[in-house]
């Protein structure tokens, strides 16, 4: 038997060979051992002397190794007894994970990051794929204001001082490989909570387009201002101002 011919995709590896064999009619089993624990075995028809074969290889055991050398045993057997061997080498490399992750809970402001203020909740709603399935992953969330680690692929966290944040996901998986997903958001006072909801609603109300869904983003708005006083710059006068536009322009749009 001669050697066999290997090529790579998308995580898979196709194996292909020939042989020879004077018994025209004989009909042959190839049996495929991927050092993997698992095997193929290819029943071929008289007169038909070559194979192939595609495996996806779902990890390069041993683990904690970015790449592993595996040795294919290949097996041909005629009906009458004969048989020859081969062996071909293949080095599987450890795809590293695919991280993506979303934010629940600022909201969507223009054309920069999401907005949140002080104080509030913020849910990072992480995730990830991986073509090597028998892989174990590790995930932590960094938050970028120096706070702990987060030790899931998801959490939960509020920031206390004001700035702009790059929330980030990392994924590890247990060759080394590793899979990362940044988020930015902007973290505002109370002051400039409100302000933003201000400014939206003059907008949404300019363009004939303030409804249900608007008023209540509004109203989430001077409802968290109004939990989160520790800001001394949001007065209880604001808040009624902001409340108070909101309710008549509302009901203004909706009398169109």
């Amino acid at each position: 038997m001669r050697g066999g011919r290997t090529s790579r995709t998308t995580g898979s590896v196709t194996l292909s060979g020939c042989f020879d064999d004077p018994g025209l009619l004989d009909p042959r089993t190839v049996t495929i051992d991927c050092r993997d624990g698992t095997s193929s075995t290819l029943k071929l028809q008289p007169a038909i002397a070559s194979f192939s074969v595609t495996h996806q290889y779902l990890d390069d055991d041993p683990t904690a190794t970015p790449s592993d050398l595996f040795s294919i045993g290949i097996k041909v057997d005629d009906d009458d007894g004969g048989s020859d061997t081969a062996v071909v080498t293949l080095i599987v490399n450890n795809v590293a994970p695919v991280a993506s992750m979303k934010l629940s809970g600022p909201a969507a402001v223009g054309g920069g990051p999401p907005v949140v203020p002080t104080y509030d909740l913020i849910e990072a709603l992480g995730s990830f794929t991986d073509i090597g399935t028998k892989d174990t992953h590790q995930s932590t969330i960094s938050w970028g204001d120096a706070s702990p680690l987060a030790l899931q692929k998801s959490a939960g966290h509020s920031y206390v001082t004001p700035g702009i944040y790059t929330i980030r996901l990392t994924v590890t998986d247990d060759d080394g490989g590793v899979g990362t997903s940044n988020s930015q958001v902007k973290v505002v006072s109370a002051e400039d909570a409100l302000l933003i909801a201000r400014d939206a609603l003059l907008q949404l109300s300019s363009r004939g387009n303030l409804n249900q869904s608007a008023k209540a983003a509004i109203s989430r708005a001077w409802t968290i201002c109004v939990a989160r006083r520790k800001d001394r710059h949001t007065t209880a006068h604001q808040i009624y101002l902001l409340k108070a536009t909101t309710t008549r322009r509302w009901r203004r749009s909706n009398t169109r």
